[in-house]
């Protein structure tokens, strides 16, 4: 034998099965299953234009016509990254239109660049790829688009927090948005040193200004939001801060690590012609407030020096609190009289029963009992 004529003992099974390209590729199309324009539609509707320019890109190779394979893909992935930004950027009610012009704008673009070469194939005696295949490669593309969608929004979040927070004290971290300004930022950290919350400890709060409404939110352990004493202690912390980012009513919430709100609280005050400061906590509202420092004044109360009293409505339990002086709690006489106001008021907060409160400047309550 020829030494010349020895081929590799597998050669010739190769060049049996697999095509060559011959710069004549869409002629040897029917050798392999293509993707049809319907599935190409379908992978954009599944996974976005990349996953449709995906399959468009496997015609081509499958066709030999890799330039045109490498250049299907860049196209593909750029329009997913514009999606993606217009996405972000239009209102949420524009998504579903926006979504639908992609996958109407995928299928004609799929039917002319290869809707030719796709009828050819089946001329030729060429079949398109099973169903579940295209199911399959549409999961996958959704997967990562949505990965990638959660990606965007996630540094896109990261980087607005990371540019939108002030940091008080050592550890107390301060971060500001939805109208809220660096500005109120800081005014809310010097506040809160104030009073001893922003020291040294590690806290992290948040600021918003939305819809004319303030709101601040502090993160706390589990279950932290529901141990006894503290969402009246939150309530006086909102209510020592709140002329410094605006004035009354604000919204204090107690939230996870996450920022998922576990309790809201309501901090409002409503002020009157006389001596009378009244504030509102929990559920109570303006109106309760306005109704109850009315109900006060007609008793006199406010008439010749300066008062400050609290309404908190929670859970259908309703709370008035006094401050009042030093070891009047310890008078029966005085505390006979309190009772009486509570007694002669309560009709404007919605009936007995009530907790009365008496409690001294530093708001520390010394004395509490029912009056029914």
């Amino acid at each position: 034998m020829n030494p010349e004529e020895v081929k590799p003992m597998n050669q010739g099974f190769a060049e049996s099965r697999i095509p060559v390209a011959t710069g004549e590729g869409p002629e040897f199309s029917h050798v392999y299953p293509l993707y049809s324009v319907a599935a190409i539609t379908f992978a954009a509707f599944m996974g976005a234009p990349i996953g449709a320019a995906w399959l468009m890109a496997i015609n081509y190779r499958r066709t030999g016509q890799p330039d045109k394979a490498s250049t299907s893909l860049w196209a593909g992935f750029g329009a997913t990254m514009l999606a993606l930004v217009i996405g972000y950027l239009v209102p949420q009610n524009m998504v579903f239109p926006l979504g639908i012009g992609v996958l109407f704008g995928t299928r004609g673009v799929a039917q002319s660049l290869q809707g030719p070469l796709l009828d050819k194939h089946l001329r030729e005696g060429g079949a398109f790829e099973s169903k579940w295949k295209v199911f399959g490669v549409g999961l996958i593309f959704l997967v990562v688009y949505c990965a990638a969608i959660f990606g965007v929004s996630y540094g896109v979040d990261y980087l607005a927090a990371i540019n939108s927070r002030i940091t008080v004290g050592t550890h107390c971290q301060i971060y500001y948005k939805d109208g809220a300004s660096r500005q109120d930022a800081e005014a809310l950290g010097k506040a809160l040193q104030q009073i001893g919350f922003a020291t040294d400890r590690p806290a992290g709060v948040r600021l918003t200004k939305k819809d004319g409404k303030t709101a601040v939110s502090f993160v706390v352990k589990e279950g932290f939001w529901d141990q006894p004493g503290t969402a009246d202690s939150f309530e006086e912390i909102g209510r020592e801060i709140a002329p410094a980012i605006g004035g009354f009513p604000i919204t204090v919430r107690l939230v996870t690590a996450h920022w998922d709100t576990k309790k809201e609280l309501t901090v409002g005050k409503v002020s009157t012609a006389s001596h009378l400061e009244l504030y509102y906590y929990g559920s109570a509202t303006e109106s309760d407030a306005n109704a109850l420092a009315k109900a006060l004044e007609a008793e006199g109360m406010g008439s010749d020096h300066r008062v400050s009293v609290f309404l908190t409505k929670d859970g259908g339990q309703t709370v008035i609190t006094f401050i009042v002086r030093d070891g009047l709690w310890d008078d029966p006489t005085q505390i006979a009289n309190y009772e009486e106001f509570v007694k002669e008021v309560a009709a404007s907060v919605g009936g007995l029963p009530v907790t009365l409160r008496l409690a001294n400047t530093a708001t520390e309550v010394k004395k509490e009992l029912q009056v029914r």
